[in-house]
Formats: structure tokens, C-alpha cells, sequence
């Protein structure tokens, strides 16, 4: 069996500085906003198509809610899930001559 590298880093590492920590954090919140839009974007096509009656409003707390781990799906996925059940869903891409 092998040995289990341990979990902090080697006696001669660089300490991380400050301008590294806050260059790594914007890199991060870059990426979470590219990905959140285009989150957005899919989450408005989505719903659009499966006829959910307030498909924007769903979709931009999709996107906005997006980096919420869980809680922002569970959020979106039950408002859309009330407004077709309350306001009906007539789905679209599925109406007569869309074909």
C-alpha cells in the first residue's frame, strides 16, 4: 500500500500573497458571471419552449440564482413549476403549424 501524500504543502512553498489570492478571486467570479449568463440564456430558452407562462422571470432568477448551491435550482424549479400549474402551460414548440 502506498504512502498518503500529507495535506499541506511542502516547507519550500511560496507563501500566496495578496495580489495572487485577489487575482485568483476575480478569475473565479469571471467564470461563475460567464456561466451564469450563459445559464440565463439556456434557462430562457427552456422554459420558453416548455410554454412556462413568466418563462423570463424564470429564467433571470435561474441565472441569478445560479450560484446558490441547491437552493437556487429548488427556488426556480418550484416557481415555474406554480405558474404552469396555476396559469396552464401551452407549450409552443407543440401548438398546431409549428411543424
Amino acid at each position: 500500500m502506498g504512502r498518503v501524500p500529507e495535506a499541506s504543502p511542502p516547507s519550500n512553498a511560496e507563501p500566496l500573497t495578496v495580489k495572487e489570492a485577489v487575482r485568483m478571486l476575480v478569475g473565479f467570479l469571471k467564470g461563475l458571471l460567464i456561466t451564469a449568463t450563459l445559464y440565463t440564456i439556456a434557462s430562457l430558452g427552456w422554459h420558453w419552449l416548455m410554454g412556462v407562462p413568466l418563462f423570463w422571470l424564470t429564467g433571470l432568477l435561474a441565472g441569478l440564482l445560479y450560484a446558490v448551491p441547491y437552493v437556487g435550482m429548488l427556488v426556480v424549479v418550484l416557481i415555474a413549476s406554480g405558474s404552469v400549474v396555476v396559469m396552464g402551460a401551452p407549450m409552443p414548440f407543440l401548438s398546431e403549424g409549428s411543424c
